[in-house]
């Protein structure tokens, strides 16, 4: 008992919170930079972020947006839904923090967490899929077409295939992104370093429901990694 007073962990939505308000300074500051003088970049900057009260809000609003430019004839409100899975469950949040803060201490082309949420889809993509997951898992199957609404529109939009029963970990990268492929039954641990065109399916020969690879935590897999069926990938491997 005294071991677990000592070692309490934040509660959900603490890390979401401390990596917005650093997020807003980040914004804040870019808004004085040439950059964001010139052709509407400063509404752009404020729309994205600056008007938005929390993470999960300015995460929704920006993957909302996204799908409903694609889905323009469709009356789906992106946004919203994105946000119910976001605010339902706050743990999805300190996830994204998480990856926005491992991808810039891992990529060399990220100068900071603003970029990351603005322009980076791998990690725009993993958000999405998170969201997805929420509504499969939600009791009676009650949201599982919402959840494959979203993978299409991810596919879509990002070039990246997420089952929304793939399970994600923290610090995920995802990088350059086009092309992955994640199965249903997957699992991906911590601080996995993901590259483009990347494949964790099945063999399409077992007859079990769980197929798919459960990679470890610190895993890198390299562009064009193909590994397929319920197999294990050690913590710290690397599949080029």
């Amino acid at each position: 008992a005294a071991a677990s007073a000592g070692a309490s962990s934040p509660p959900p939505g603490a890390a979401a919170a401390a990596a917005w308000s650093a997020l807003q300074d980040e914004a804040r500051e870019a808004m004085t930079t040439p950059a964001f003088a010139r052709f509407g970049m400063d509404r752009f900057l404020f729309d994205e972020v600056l008007a938005h009260d929390s993470l999960a809000a300015a995460l929704a609003h920006e993957l909302g947006s996204k799908f409903e430019a694609n889905d323009s004839d469709s009356h789906i409100r992106y946004d919203e839904m994105l946000r119910h899975a976001f605010e339902a469950e706050p743990m999805i949040a300190d996830a994204a923090a998480a990856d926005m803060r491992r991808f810039v201490e891992v990529d060399p082309a990220t100068e900071g967490t603003l970029g990351v949420m603005l322009f980076f889809k791998g990690f725009q993509a993993v958000q999405c899929a998170r969201a997805a997951h929420y509504f499969w898992t939600e009791a009676n199957e009650e949201g599982r077409m919402i959840a494959k609404l979203l993978q299409s529109e991810m596919a879509d939009v990002f070039g990246v295939d997420i089952h929304p029963g793939a399970v994600f970990g923290r610090g995920v990268t995802i990088d350059h992104a086009t092309g992955v492929v994640i199965g249903e039954t997957a699992v991906v641990g911590d601080d996995v370093y993901i590259m483009h065109d990347v494949t964790l399916g099945a063999t399409g020969t077992s007859p079990d429901h769980d197929r798919h690879p459960k990679v470890g935590n610190g895993v890198l897999l390299g562009a064009a990694a193909t590994v397929l069926g319920n197999i294990e990938i050690g913590d710290g491997a690397v599949i080029a």
